[in-house]
């Protein structure tokens, strides 16, 4: 995170570190940033190798950060200025940007067929909704693949929900 905060003020962008905790009890350090007067959380240490994630936390706003189990402490001096920066916008989000979000089981099986091309092998969805379901997950996994034409793909696809997040593989 300081590394990131460095790379930021070199390249003009305003940062902060924020301090807390991933799930409540292991300790942590990510960023936030200023684009275009509006503040985005970046975690640039906690993605795909840890989490197989992309983007896990990118340009997110304070609800995706709260979701995927992030909670800001006040251990630093930083940190009691850090609601000054609050971050609202989920526009610059990938997952947003990239209209790979849902919230429903309908909304996930129609992000499948807009996303799941020939040469996909992993896609990871954000996921806004209650607690999702792992037979409605299969159920709308089923769907979307029998209207792509990928029936014969069905035998070798696993899926897990992790953080909100729903994965295929």
């Amino acid at each position: 995170a300081a590394s990131y905060r460095l790379l930021c003020d070199m390249a003009g962008v305003e940062c902060l570190v924020a301090t807390g905790y991933i799930d409540g009890n292991l300790p942590h350090a990510w960023n936030i940033i200023n684009l275009d007067d509006k503040w985005y959380e970046v975690d640039c240490t906690n993605n795909y190798n840890v989490t197989g994630i992309d983007y896990f936390l990118y340009k997110a706003d304070d609800e995706i950060t709260e979701k995927s189990g992030y909670e800001r402490d006040a251990d630093f001096a930083l940190d009691a200025m850090l609601e000054d920066y609050d971050c609202e916008d989920k526009s610059k989000d990938y997952y947003n940007k990239n209209n790979l979000v849902a919230s429903d089981m309908d909304e996930y099986k129609n992000v499948l067929v807009n996303n799941i091309k020939e040469d996909t092998t992993s896609l990871a969805v954000r996921w806004y909704g209650e607690e999702a379901d792992t037979e409605d997950v299969k159920e709308a996994i089923l769907l979307a693949f029998n209207e792509l034409g990928y029936e014969d793909r069905l035998s070798n696809v696993m899926f897990g929900v992790c953080a909100g997040f729903i994965l295929i593989e």
